[in-house]
């Protein structure tokens, strides 16, 4: 009875196996449709109506046929760099195909990008060839048998896909990002998977998008596989005729086939209008997408504006003006001031040839002997009230040597509201509120817990009794030698925690009054005089709001004025000069008494079709300096 039953169970054992094994499916042609290839499988399960695959990516596929091959436990990425024809290396997966990759392809000599080929096993994907930048593999293409995807950067934190058939171009999606995330992949200096990193993370939410989706699917899976050596594997692979492998001999014809005229052709965008202010100011951007820098030598570009969409050709939009993109960038901005309230106003890109030599350049627009091409795409943004909140936040230096002007820096701050309204009311602005705070600040080595004073931040016109009050309390003392703590009342400035939201009716205003260099370390003696460092201010400085002002009442420090310009802990405000949004007023004398012409500025920049012109005098009045007693 005991044999029999073990004879039983043996045969029902192997019943069961040969039925499992006939269900143990490997992806046929129909699963290749769905989606990609698994290099990882978790579980399989099945029912009478097919097999479910689980991979170690979450997804699930229903396969109805049975055609059966083997599936390895593990996958990874085998790297070749012989008889790869023009290729520099490839990449060869078992499960999701074989991409080979061409770097530092050469348009001129400061414009350089990478070009991967991607092929992927019959049935899973169309091949495609991804143009990105060889510097920090941002991509800037994919190009596919159809058409070609255009990979657009109208800001630092805006991504547009445009898909051109050849025939007509449209975005087909669009999304907040993060330049320096992509810039600063976790793969670092791995191009390869950098690479296929940014594009996964771009085409992944490109409304519903699926064709694209299954290549960010793919690309993340790539990604996460290791790189191994398989020397087996690499000996099975055939040879071609050219004595290169098959592979990379199929891929290089496509690639001649598909990928041409990069460096020639000229494409444009037309980005976002990305913020407004007072309903008289608005920052509109462009991109020009082309990988030879010649685009910089041949012609100019920019931004039209108008009210009437069919004025927007150049010398009829009421609002005409140039921009400038290096090649190492991605966009260029253009403001444009003195708008009317409550209007619809649309933009677009422009490029102009200086003249009939287009130095190779094939715009993706127009005709090829063009001497102006538009972006056909128009886009609008609509004014708001005229009406403007401040916030200001106001640093003073109160060590000794300001003790001569002191009182004149005090009547500025405390006349800046009334004096700041007149100027809103002259050129139709409302002025809703006026939030103000004060930093006096000396110096942080020798003048102990006075060396900053901090203000709570006062409403005005409402708390006008209290902020003056603070104000006038404040008095001339200390400073021990000649620069002060300046850095350090501008960081606690920045570190503000009630800023005002940057919805386009705020401008965000910080004043700073010195006669002084402001503290930095001493290298040389390896002695802390500053805490703060000037790079890390000015990395701040650019994550703040669009609406920040900056205005500088501050020297050079020049050798022609004075001999403490070369001291050991002093640093030069001229440095702040290349910061965006910044006005540095240097000559003390006058500026101290005459404040009018920095409000006018502020209000300027809000009513004026060109940026306020900021003084600046390259030698300071130097009867205001002397060192501290």
């Amino acid at each position: 009875m005991k044999k029999i039953s073990l004879t039983l169970l043996i045969v029902f054992g192997m019943l069961f196996g040969i039925l499992y094994a006939q269900n143990y499916v490997v992806v046929n042609q129909r699963a290749k449709k769905t989606g990609f290839l698994m290099s990882k499988v978790n579980s399989i399960t099945h029912d009478n109506c097919g097999v479910t695959i689980k991979t170690n990516v979450d997804n699930f596929y229903d396969i109805e046929t049975v055609d059966s091959i083997t599936f390895d436990a593990e996958d990874g990425i085998v790297r070749l760099y012989d008889n790869i024809c023009d290729y520099d290396v490839a990449f060869l997966t078992k499960y999701y195909g074989n991409f080979a990759m061409k770097e530092g392809c050469v348009c001129t000599e400061n414009s350089q990008f990478n070009a991967i080929t991607y092929a992927p096993p019959v049935g899973v994907a169309d091949t495609i060839c991804i143009i990105s930048t060889a510097e920090n593999n941002v991509p800037t293409q994919m190009i596919t048998v159809e058409g070609i995807y255009y990979f657009g950067y109208p800001t630092d934190t805006t991504f547009e896909l445009v898909y051109d058939d050849g025939v007509t171009a449209a975005m087909v999606g669009s999304m907040k990002i993060s330049m320096d995330n992509l810039k600063n992949c976790i793969y670092g200096e791995d191009a390869f998977k950098s690479t296929l990193a940014n594009a996964a993370s771009l085409l992944a939410d490109c409304n519903n998008q699926e064709f694209l989706k299954t290549y960010a699917n793919l690309f993340t899976s790539v990604c996460n596989l290791p790189y191994v050596d398989d020397e087996e594997f690499i000996a099975s692979l055939p040879i071609g005729e050219s004595g290169h492998y098959e592979f990379a001999e199929s891929m290089g014809s496509w690639y001649d086939d598909h990928v041409s005229m990069i460096c020639n052709t000229l494409f444009m965008w037309t980005g976002d209008a990305s913020y407004k202010v007072g309903g008289s100011s608005c920052t509109l951007s462009g991109s020009i997408w082309c990988p030879s820098n010649t685009y910089n030598e041949y012609g100019t570009y920019g931004i039209l504006c108008d009210t009437d969409p069919d004025k927007l050709l150049l010398g009829q939009a009421e609002y005409e003006d140039t921009g400038f993109q290096s090649y190492d960038e991605f966009s260029f901005n253009i403001d444009y001031r003195g708008l009317k309230p409550n209007t619809n106003y649309y933009y677009r890109v422009y490029y102009k040839f200086n003249n009939a030599n287009h130095g190779g350049l094939v715009p993706r627009y127009g005709e090829v002997t063009d001497q102006v091409v538009y972006d056909p795409e128009i886009k609008s943004f609509r004014t708001g009230e005229n009406m403007l909140t401040v916030d200001v936040v106001m640093c003073i230096d109160v060590t000794g040597s300001m003790s001569n002007i002191i009182n004149t820096v005090k009547r500025n701050a405390i006349g800046f509201y009334d004096a700041f309204k007149e100027c809103c009311d002259n050129n139709g602005i409302q002025l809703t509120g006026l939030n103000a705070q004060v930093i006096a600040f000396r110096d942080k080595n020798v003048d102990g817990d006075m060396w900053m004073q901090t203000s709570e931040t006062y409403w005005l016109p409402e708390q006008k009794t209290d902020f003056n009050s603070f104000v006038n309390y404040l008095y001339a003392d200390g400073g021990g030698d000649w620069a002060e703590s300046g850095l350090e009342a501008l960081q606690t400035a920045f570190n503000k925690t009630d800023w005002s939201v940057d919805d386009g009716y705020h401008r965000q205003v910080i004043i700073l009054w010195t006669d002084a260099p402001y503290l930095i370390d001493d290298t040389y003696y390896n002695v802390d005089y500053s805490d703060v460092e000037l790079s890390d201010l000015a990395a701040q400085w650019n994550t703040m709001s669009s609406g920040r002002r900056l205005i500088l009442f501050a020297p050079y420090v020049s050798s022609t004025y004075d001999s403490y310009s070369y001291s050991y802990n002093c640093g030069n405000w001229g440095n702040f000069d290349s910061w965006n949004n910044v006005i540095h007023e240097t000559d003390l004398y006058n500026g101290f008494n005459n404040f009018q012409y920095i409000l006018e500025s502020i209000i300027g920049e809000l009513t004026s079709k060109a940026k306020a012109t900021t003084l600046r005098n390259p030698i300071p009045y130097t009867k205001n300096f002397r060192p501290n007693k």
